[in-house]
């Protein structure tokens, strides 16, 4: 591992303490674990993309067939609750 250093305001840093308190972790760690999520989650969407565009449209890949949009599932990861 390597040693980095940062800047990040004031907020965000009393929330990210407050949330590795409430997690036992370290405010390292739990900062290595939101990257880590938003950095698979935007793989995930960079993959769903492809495949949207790769794939033609059919019936079945929309979901619910009366609002002509496809359905998804929310996904919820511990860099969610650092946004707000």
């Amino acid at each position: 591992m390597k040693t980095i250093q940062m800047t990040i305001d004031d907020r965000l840093l009393n929330l990210v303490d407050k949330m590795s308190r409430a997690q036992k972790t370290s405010r390292s760690a739990f900062i290595r674990i939101a990257l880590e999520a938003e950095i698979r989650r935007q793989r995930v969407s960079e993959e769903e993309a492809a495949t949207w565009m790769v794939m033609p449209a059919s019936p079945s890949s929309l979901g619910n067939s009366t609002s002509g949009t496809p359905s998804r599932i929310g996904r919820s990861f511990p860099a969610d609750a650092i946004r707000r």
